[in-house]
């Protein structure tokens, strides 16, 4: 594992994140394997990680013509130990990509487990227009004061404050003070999302795992916090 020398970050190198055995964290951010039984294993390993409680919100990251199988999947969640909470509609304010064979995507669906104490929608009344108690299902993703240092709006599937503090909010108080954020595998994470992620984790006095697939990248991750680092 590499880690920063304020230990904020953790890095864990790994081919499949289905392969890790998971430090305690209040949430996570994953994404569904498209195999059933690698499913059923990032299920279990995070609902065995030693924590009371836990919240993971499940994400299906995949090419359009994949996401059936990604869907089916999820029933590896959706067992005797985690507890289904809702499903989300995450919506972004810009694209990241282009798409000549498709509609152009701005909102991903996700679904949240929980294990522990039931999960206080309430707690997200903050994201939700007036007149409701808690934030709708559907997450509509702009940009905090420091995150626009980074990025003017948010990008479709690009690391975002908004979603982690819907997710803090969802945990209340935490054990942890610690996140998972395992959808990337780092692959993509560009230098100002890097330093986004560990500018939002310094505010708010959070630690975050991410999960690489090389040493290479690892270090790559390390090299952009750094330099973060220097302009805090």
């Amino acid at each position: 594992m590499f880690k920063t020398e304020d230990g904020v970050v953790d890095i864990t190198v790994a081919k499949d994140i289905s392969d890790i055995v998971f430090q305690p964290a209040d949430w996570s951010m994953v994404n569904i394997p498209l195999d059933p039984e690698k499913a059923e294993r990032l299920a279990n390993n995070l609902f065995n990680m030693p924590s009371h409680r836990h919240v993971s919100l499940v994400m299906n990251r995949h090419k359009r013509k994949e996401r059936i199988k990604g869907l089916s999947a999820l029933s590896a969640f959706d067992d005797k130990s985690w507890k289904f909470l809702d499903s989300i509609t995450a919506s972004y304010g810009k694209p990241s990509t282009c798409s000549n064979n498709g509609f152009l995507p701005l909102a991903e669906h996700a679904f949240l487990f929980y294990k522990g104490t039931v999960p206080d929608p309430k707690e997200t009344h903050w994201a939700s227009a007036g007149e409701y108690q808690n934030a709708t299902n559907e997450w509509v993703l702009v940009p905090q004061d420091k995150e626009s240092v980074y990025f003017k709006q948010t990008y479709y599937q690009k690391f975002s404050w908004d979603l982690q503090l819907l997710m803090l909010s969802l945990c209340g108080r935490g054990e942890h003070s610690r996140f998972i954020y395992g959808v990337s595998m780092g692959a993509s994470m560009s230098d100002a999302e890097v330093r986004s992620l560990y500018t939002f984790c310094k505010k708010y006095n959070l630690t975050v795992e991410l999960i690489v697939s090389d040493v290479e990248k690892a270090e790559e991750i390390l090299m952009h916090i750094e330099n973060a680092n220097t302009q805090l």
